[in-house]
């Protein structure tokens, strides 16, 4: 990194407090500067890091509920860091579902919490328990190499580790926790990667029901086996909407409900502090209401229209902003 990227973190770093409760703070002070930058080899200034733009699109809908955090050590997860933030809504009055979310390549260690507070604090908002695991920050060390070819199994010891802590009943954000018609699971980036792999590998063995890529970084394009969304940019250097966030779509599958969208608006850190659109967490949250939870409308508003409708709140119609024609598609087969 050159002197004027690491002058813009540490201001990332600053204005980042103010995501971040007071439980954090000694973490904020320590955050590494290891999270890439958004390439700006197209025309994408309005994207530089740190500095969020301003495009013309809807106002994102407010969340339901009041949202706390706690952060827990977990044996099992990898030795690059064994914490598991948890966001989980204080108020709601039905029984939450969770969402296991994967950090982004560099997103992981000590700046977990403030690079994906936003999105996470958001989806948990409108009734869900979201983990958000610190482990494997430029890859995972348990096999003995740092790599991410297991990535992806945190995300899965994620959710094993709530399905413990509801057994044990004591933890507050498991009161109220609902896991018995399974778990969602969502990420950014490399995590978006691992939620391919998740949902393509352990669905069934994890009771995994959704999911969404939100710009997924991969090669490697295995068969999910539940309904899924890809989140994509045609702004995207880093994981192209071309050779990554489409091709997810176009992945052979027999029977599943699967969606793409592409903004004209954000860049590959849509999801993170580097470029966060206030709609993801939105659009995320209409996928999963429908169908994960099988709710159609709540507290009036249309979930299914969001997704499935043909009006100016539908994702592909105006609801997300503006969106590449022809990378923005619904293939619906519930």
């Amino acid at each position: 990194m050159n002197s004027l990227t690491h002058i813009t973190w540490a201001l990332i770093l600053l204005f980042s407090l103010t995501y971040a409760d007071q439980s954090f703070q000694d973490d904020l002070q320590t955050l590494s500067t290891s999270y890439p930058s958004v390439s700006l080899s197209k025309n994408v200034g309005s994207l530089t890091p740190g500095f969020r733009p301003k495009p013309d699109q809807p106002s994102a809908i407010p969340g339901f509920y009041d949202v706390a955090t706690k952060k827990f050590s977990v044996d099992a997860m990898d030795i690059t860091n064994k914490h598991i933030t948890v966001f989980y809504p204080t108020n709601n009055p039905s029984p939450s579902k969770l969402i296991a979310y994967a950090h982004g390549y560099g997103g992981g260690g000590v700046q977990t919490t403030t690079v994906y507070w936003e999105i996470c604090e958001k989806l948990s908002s409108f009734g869900y328990v979201v983990t958000l695991h610190h482990s494997c920050d430029l890859g995972c060390l348990s096999d003995g190499k740092i790599g991410f070819d297991y990535y992806y199994y945190e995300q899965l010891k994620a959710i094993t580790w709530v399905e413990e802590m509801k057994k044990d009943g004591e933890e507050e954000f498991v009161k109220n926790l609902d896991l018995d018609d399974g778990v969602a699971i969502a990420g950014h980036s490399m995590g978006g990667q691992a939620t391919l792999f998740s949902s393509a590998y352990n669905s069934t063995s994890h009771n995994i029901k959704a999911a969404a890529y939100h710009h997924a970084w991969t090669e490697d394009f295995p068969t999910p086996e539940i309904p899924y969304i890809s989140f994509t940019s045609y702004y995207d250097d880093e994981a192209p909407q071309d050779t990554m966030g489409l091709p997810i779509y176009e992945i052979e599958t027999e029977g599943i409900t699967k969606a793409v969208v592409s903004t004209q608006n954000y860049g590959h850190h849509e999801a993170d502090i580097l470029g966060i659109n206030p709609l993801l967490a939105q659009f995320t949250v209409a996928w999963f209401k429908v169908l994960f939870d099988g709710v159609k409308t709540e507290n009036g508003v249309d979930w299914e229209e969001m997704i499935f409708g043909r009006g100016k709140s539908n994702v592909c119609w105006g609801g997300f902003g503006e969106v590449v024609e022809g990378v923005c598609e619904v293939t619906d087969l519930r």
